[in-house]
């Protein structure tokens, strides 16, 4: 498997844990760490596209965040 490969696979199965996770919490502070485990796979998925396009959007993700 490829290293572009497998950034991608850990990018979708950070994104899935993350949310996941969320979803079976109550308590606030929580459910807050599991989004931003979920929102980090995200920036991390729009760099593994290897495109402009989608690295500046993550790079501008990073910046408002």
């Amino acid at each position: 498997m490829s290293r572009l490969r497998r950034l991608i696979l850990v990018s979708i199965l950070t994104i899935a844990a993350g949310n996941l996770g969320a979803l079976l919490q109550t308590r606030v502070k929580r459910l807050l760490a599991y989004s931003s485990v979920a929102h980090a796979g995200t920036i991390l998925l729009g760099l593994a596209a290897e495109r402009s396009a989608s690295r500046g959007a993550s790079a501008g993700h990073l910046a408002r965040a």
